[in-house]
């Protein structure tokens, strides 16, 4: 780097050679400017090289440099769960006294941090007081207090400093990370000049037992005995004594039959403490384990959360089948086929069945008969597509009224699992459904929220053809937030709804008028329903209104979100009840949680078109299927099925169609598993002779075969190993003869407690042994789906591997005192302090830092002055401009103004004197006896101001007669030589020339 100043730098200083080019610029320049005038010769030149010289010096990078004299100062306080509540308020009373002291042109920011990061106050100028503002509250509602994350606060301070001071970071915190590596981060600032100082928060528990681990079999057979090993670890320099209770499945298990409370006693020792129970595992499925550590006397534990840890096995049995049905007995001819064909089947309702990703994996298949999507809630419909699409397992949705999209199912996550869409296209001609929304403040903790929330999620169970509108108290009055419209843009729809800021309605009346006409205007549309969410304070609607609504069979639903009292209450539940609408009442914390299901669940109303109820054979449209392997006979006919439209894709299967070409039996792969939709079904209503066909066993019992999960491999053993966040997971692969299967692909999904799925690759590391690691973000159970293969195209002969750990509670717990040692690491890395002294002694601005410079380019200046000379260049060249001639226009242009103004004033004079004389001849006739004409002498005249012929004219030019100006000729005098006529088109052109050029003919 080149400096030509103190202040100012070259990047590419090499490029300054070309500053030479002005130079080859003169000579190539001799003739294209020797037309033009030495000066004008001279200018040019003069602008093209300066325009050259600006530009080399962009291209080499000309900026300016400064001393940074300032100093911005950030500091980072942890937040997380491992910092206790007193420990942390004396983190921020430590910021606040410690930058008090800040000079005025100094600058102090603040971030808070746990797992994720937070922006307190960016770096400013310091506050009225000193410091930190008042505002900066120091504390943010946390999204993850069970993680910390030092290197990502360190990473958003670096991108929070201004360019133009010297920089530090003060790190306040116990130094016990879990995510993230901070020593790579500080060695990052400390490349880019920036200091870390570390001002500890000091902490240790004394007395502490905490679960290491429980460890049990990832999987097992039935009637195993499972070994769960459990190991603790205590922290006391004396024995520990405490009892261990053990939950299987959730029932306390009798390890100590004499003990009332069913533990086991144990006294542990310091240090690590390991124990062996024995499980029979009596039936297939998964199996959840709990153990608990009870201390006898509280002092010698501090932390209970640690206390805990749980683990999973899953037995293998008999392939089951989960059916899923909102009346058993309905479903009972199913049930009862399935059973005949040596398929185990559980049948429960929603409310008997645990669905989550864990209990799932305990079955082969799900079957979902007749049941609305407001009966699961989002962790339930989740956990049913992760199961499919991510751990391999099978699903079947069977319709009825309930089922499909006529239960709701639209835009859900298991619709985008199943091989047929449950909307329809707009080409279908079905009947319209209407839906109009009242919304009305609600006064609770985020009440427009879960407003706006809930009509998305109502919005988006309905089909592409229905209408949808939403009526609210905008600004001075009722009015359309979302016109009423069909539902052919749902994300653009409910962009419009999460935009909207509604108030509080004195009347029902006025919103439900509005709601009311314009589900009317929609004549098209088969049902029409309304839905209000309000607190009731409104007045209600009159009873004109409510009359109109029942004769034009319109209902309203009502919900009552937090109510002041029994008027409210009795308001909401009276228009619900005279229109034959549904009353709902949300009065108790945590209510405000139904509302999702209860919108999806009223947004059904309106969907009862997509059913249709007639008579119809099946047609076969794929004999090839799987699925209809074996059945050679016809089908009985059916009486009903819900309308769904296949996808697009040709990777899905349609052995069977309507009378009318909508899908009755489509089914395809999805990720891992597969999926089955029967649009018919309702057995009892709907298909009473199929019940009765010899081939009903059959054709479920295969259906249900293909699509069933496959059972986990056997040629293969899992282990999994746990390090604080981080899981490990080990597979070793050998076949029936003992020999290692090398070279096979192994990829992985890890599903969360979430529910969210994430890639896991795992790679040799030894002979038949293939290791891969996650994070674990969250506490919970982990379930590990594998995928192995082995060959290419058709011989590869993929086999499935399951597994999975748990983390009983947060990694904040597992650390019991300060890291003193990375927090001296970080200083030292960082060119640091060590600040573990009071806040009044701290200097955090003191200017022991090195030198820092920051740099200003200036390369837009240049080009914007390049710019302007070029242009000056253009103008000399192609405008000839001669001084003199330039200043004569300009005074005679000056002049020419003048004379105007003069003229004006000397005309008005001229006019004022010929008034005055005209008046004087006037009074003169008059005086000599003359009489003005008669008044219709003019009237009569042919023409406008033509006087008639006996008029009396005054003789001669008017101003003559009153002794105004002579007459003058307006024919040019004569000149000698040629005339205009005569002239020459060559004297013409090089007059114009002349004129142009202002005199000068050499350009």
């Amino acid at each position: 780097m080149l400096a030509i100043s103190l202040t100012e730098r070259f990047d590419q200083p090499a490029a300054l050679w070309l500053t030479l080019l002005p130079v080859l610029l003169w000579w190539l320049s001799r003739r294209s400017l020797a037309g033009l005038s030495p000066a004008r010769r001279w200018t040019a030149l003069a602008a093209r090289a300066a325009v050259i010289v600006l530009l080399v010096l962009a291209l080499a990078g000309l900026h300016r440099v400064r001393i940074n004299r300032d100093l911005a100062v950030i500091l980072l306080l942890d937040q997380s769960r491992s910092v206790r509540p007193a420990e942390q308020e004396a983190a921020r009373q430590f910021a606040r006294i410690a930058t008090r002291n800040a000079p005025a042109n100094d600058r102090v920011g603040a971030i808070t941090f746990d797992g994720e990061s937070y922006i307190e106050q960016l770096p400013t100028k310091p506050g009225p007081d000193g410091g930190l503002y008042p505002d900066a509250r120091l504390i943010s509602p946390s999204n993850a207090p069970d993680r910390t994350n030092i290197a990502a606060a360190i990473r958003l301070a670096l991108a929070c400093f201004p360019q133009d001071t010297a920089k530090r970071i003060v790190l306040i915190s116990d130094g016990n990370q879990n995510v993230g590596d901070v020593l790579s981060e500080v060695k990052v600032a400390a490349a880019a000049n920036v200091s870390v100082d570390v001002a500890p928060i000091r902490y240790e528990y004394g007395n502490e037992v905490l679960f290491e681990r429980l460890t049990a079999p990832a999987y097992a057979r039935e009637q195993e005995i499972a070994s769960l090993r459990l190991t603790l670890r205590s922290r006391s320099d004396r024995p520990v004594p405490g009892r261990i209770r053990l939950f299987h499945d959730g029932q306390l298990l009798p390890l100590d039959p004499q003990s009332q409370t069913g533990g086991q006693r144990v006294v542990l020792q310091p240090g690590l403490n390991s124990f062996t129970l024995r499980i029979p595992l009596t039936h297939s499925g998964a199996h959840r384990f709990e153990a608990r550590f009870e201390p006898e006397n509280a002092t010698d534990d501090q932390v209970a959360a640690n206390n805990v840890a749980t683990a999973f096995t899953q037995v293998e049995g008999p392939a089951t089948v989960l059916l899923l049905t909102a009346d058993p007995a309905v479903d009972e001819p199913l049930a009862a086929a399935l059973e005949r064909e040596q398929i185990r089947t559980d049948v429960r309702t929603i409310a008997e069945a645990d669905i989550d990703a864990v209990s799932l994996q305990q079955y082969a298949a799900v079957i979902i008969s007749n049941i609305p999507a407001d009966q699961l809630n989002d962790a339930q419909h989740r956990a049913l597509a992760t199961y499919v699409s991510d751990l391999g397992g099978g699903l079947v949705m069977l319709g009825g009224p309930e089922g499909f999209g006529a239960g709701g199912w639209q835009s859900s996550i298991v619709e985008s699992i199943m091989p047929v869409r449950f909307d329809v296209d707009a080409v279908r001609q079905i009947p319209r459904g209407a839906l109009a929304i009242v919304m009305h403040a609600c006064e609770m903790p985020q009440g427009n929220l879960w407003g706006v929330e809930t009509a998305v999620a109502a919005m988006k169970t309905l089909s592409s053809l229905d209408y949808f509108g939403i009526v609210a108290f905008l600004g001075l009055g009722p009015s359309w937030a979302i016109p009423m419209r069909l539902c052919d843009d749902k994300n653009t729809i409910a962009a419009q709804i999460r935009r909207m800021n509604h108030g509080d309605a004195p009347s029902f009346d006025d919103l439900m008028d509005l709601a009311f006409k314009g589900l009317i205007s929609r004549r098209d549309a088969a049902q029409r329903h309304m839905i209000i969410i309000s607190d009731g304070d409104p007045s209600p609607p009159s009873a004109g209104l409510v009359k109109q609504l029942v004769s034009n069979r319109i209902t309203v639903s009502t919900v009552s979100v937090f109510p002041h009292g029994g008027m409210e209450i009795g308001t909401m539940k009276n228009i619900a009840e005279q229109t034959g609408g549904n009353y709902y009442n949300l009065s108790q914390p945590g209510d405000e949680k139904r509302l999702p299901q209860i919108f999806i669940k009223e947004a059904k109303v309106v969907r009862r078109p997509l059913l249709r109820e007639e008579e119809f054979t099946p047609q076969v449209k794929y004999r090839l299927s799987e699925l209809l392997a074996g059945i050679r006979s016809g089908f009985p006919p059916l009486a009903g099925y819900v309308v769904t439209t296949p996808r697009s894709t040709g990777a899905i299967e349609l052995p069977l169609v309507t009378d009318k070409g909508d899908p009755l039996l489509a089914n395809w792969q999805c990720g891992l598993g597969r999926t089955i939709a029967f649009t018919s079904g309702w057995w009892n209503h709907w298909a009473r002779e199929w019940v009765q066909w010899p081939s009903f066993s059959k054709f479920w019992a295969q259906s249900l075969r293909w699509c069933m999960a496959q059972g986990s491999a056997k040629d293969f053993e899992v282990s999994t190993f746990v390090d604080g966040t981080r899981a490990r997971v080990v597979v070793e692969a050998l076949n029936k003869e003992a020999d290692y299967l090398n070279f096979l692909r192994m990829q992985g999904i890890v599903v969360a407690p979430s529910g969210e799925g994430s890639p896991l690759l795992l790679e040799q590391t030894g002979p038949g042994r293939y290791e891969g690691s996650f994070t674990m973000p969250a506490t919970g159970n982990f379930l590990v789906n594998i995928q192995a293969s082995a060959g290419e195209g058709e011989d590869a002969r993929p086999v499935l591997i399951r597994t999975g750990v748990s983390q009983a509670y947060s990694p904040e717990f597992r650390d019991l005192a300060t890291n003193e040692s990375l927090l001296r690491k970080i200083a030292e890395v960082g060119n640091g302090r060590w600040l573990d002294v009071p806040p009044e002694q701290t200097d955090l601005f003191a200017k022991n830092l090195p030198r820092t410079f920051s740099r200003q380019p200036i390369w837009s200046a240049l080009l914007k002055w390049a710019v302007f000379l070029f242009l000056i260049d253009v103008a000399v060249r192609r405008v000839a401009l001669d001084p003199r001639k330039g200043l004569a226009r300009i005074r005679g242009y000056i002049a020419d103004v003048a004379g105007r103004v003069g003229a004006g004033r000397r005309a008005e004079a001229v006019l004022t004197d010929l008034k005055s004389v005209r008046e004087k001849v006037k009074t003169e006739k008059t005086a000599s006896g003359q009489a003005p004409p008669a008044a219709g002498v003019y009237a009569e005249a042919g023409r406008k101001f033509e006087a008639p012929g006996d008029a009396t004219r005054p003789s001669g030019d008017l101003t003559q007669a009153l002794g105004g100006a002579n007459e003058t000729s307006d024919k040019p005098p004569d000149t000698p030589g040629k005339t205009g006529a005569d002239e020459s088109t060559t004297s013409r052109l090089l007059k114009s020339k002349k004129r142009r050029t202002g005199g000068d003919e050499t350009r």
